[in-house]
């Protein structure tokens, strides 16, 4: 199996044809892989423009498929959280957070067991670490990480990473995840993970 990948993921850049022998491989089009192998040489050819190309050659003893974040800043530590917090029916359980030196990415699952459609917005989410806070990262063009759905029907369930700004994985931080319900009458109040080192 052969397949093309740019090495340079944010500049789309460093075209580089990969063989494997791994023929387990699911691979679609804007995945991110991690490559590990032996370059063998170049490949001239032509573009679907009829310009000329060439790219290194390598070959893989190992491919591995990775998210978006790892594939572009990749994680320095990733903590394990498994915890689940709820506020008035709508419940937040964080499974992991990856710290790397460009973002902090969160890995959410939210469910809505209210009686009510809410709705949850990823740019009001937001880190307090001692005096400082670290506001939602807006999606770079370069990649892309599936995001919690925004609006939640009752009984709906969604998950996705939100990121955020450079944290210091070695001091006590707190998420806020900040929802809304569509019964104006319920004061919502702001999921909130404490995270200590």
């Amino acid at each position: 199996m052969a397949f093309q990948m740019f090495v340079d993921v944010e500049n789309a850049d460093w075209n580089t044809v990969v063989y494997t022998d791994q023929t387990d491989l699911d691979l679609n089009m804007d995945d991110y892989v991690r490559v590990r192998g032996e370059v063998l040489g170049s490949l001239e050819g032509e573009n679907a423009l009829g310009g000329s190309i060439t790219a290194p050659t390598v070959q893989a003893s190992k491919v591995s498929t990775v998210s978006a974040g790892q594939a572009v800043d990749p994680a320095t530590e990733v903590r394990d959280i498994n915890r689940t917090v709820g506020s008035g029916g709508f419940n937040v359980t964080l499974q992991k957070i990856e710290f790397g030196e460009e973002s902090t990415r969160a890995y959410v699952t939210l469910t809505n067991n209210t009686d009510y459609s809410a709705s949850f917005y990823t740019f009001d989410a937001q880190i307090v670490q001692g005096s400082t806070q670290v506001d939602y990262l807006e999606d770079s063009y370069a990649y892309y990480d599936e995001e919690p759905q925004e609006e939640l029907s009752p009984g709906v369930r969604t998950e996705g990473v939100i990121a955020f700004g450079p944290v210091d994985p070695e001091q006590p931080f707190q998420m806020k995840l900040p929802w809304t319900s569509n019964n104006y009458n319920v004061n919502t109040r702001p999921v909130v993970f404490q995270i200590t080192p």
